[in-house]
């Protein structure tokens, strides 16, 4: 912790898991995204819709932007940690084996190879409300088990990390309530008004408890629900 403040970084306890805290939390995010591509909803929709959310880029583009080859190797280490939670999407592995390894920021690549794959498909039928919660809602649901299994002690930490380390929108909130936020904050002899501020931020968690839990458990338990992606 004493590092990360000389470097003018903001520290956070995380104990020890494949993806560590962030990248945990959000792996199920190109899950979903994967999965409704494949049912034929189009990913240049469902880009837009994560990015009119608030997210700098969509789960394609940004593995266009970080590669291939990094996202099929970075796949594998969460299928072997997270068997039960993995879809085994084919999109990634045929763009490697026609070639296509290369950083393409626009995700034409996925285009190429989705167009004789969706050809055979009935697409469902999906509203853009349907599209963020099949997207976000498992991103919450794995959140929750990060807490659970102690990978970090409070909520507010993994907010904090998910603003910071994934941009995750830090405006979508209906009000404050995290005092442990603050409290955090105030311990801190070197706290200025920015850190409070910065530590107000809200994240992931903060916002799934805006949308409610009376909501978002129906909709990722449901056996009837497009959400349980």
């Amino acid at each position: 912790m004493t590092v990360g403040k000389i470097i003018r970084k903001v520290p956070v306890v995380v104990g020890k898991c494949t993806g560590f805290a962030v990248n945990r939390t959000f792996f199920p995010h190109n899950r979903s995204a994967h999965l409704l591509v494949i049912l034929g909803v189009d990913l240049f929709r469902i880009g837009r819709m994560i990015s009119n959310f608030g997210l700098p880029m969509g789960p394609f583009q940004l593995q266009d932007l970080t590669g291939y080859g990094v996202a099929l190797a970075v796949g594998k280490e969460f299928a072997k940690a997270f068997p039960d939670l993995i879809f085994n999407s084919p999109l990634v592995e045929l763009l490697v084996k026609n070639g296509r390894n290369v950083k393409e920021i626009l995700y034409l690549n996925f285009c190429d190879i989705l167009f004789p794959l969706n050809s055979v498909v009935n697409p469902i039928s999906v509203t853009d409300k349907e599209i963020l919660e099949m997207i976000l809602f498992p991103v919450v649901n794995e959140a929750c088990r990060v807490l659970d299994e102690g990978i970090m002690v409070r909520a507010s930490d993994l907010d904090i990390a998910s603003v910071l380390g994934m941009t995750f929108p830090s405006y979508r909130h209906l009000y404050l309530h995290f005092e442990d936020q603050f409290t955090y904050a105030a311990q801190s002899s070197s706290t200025s008004d920015s850190d409070y501020l910065l530590f107000g931020s809200d994240g992931i968690v903060f916002w799934a408890d805006t949308v409610g839990a009376n909501h978002c458990a129906p909709a990722t338990s449901s056996p009837s629900s497009k959400s349980r992606l």
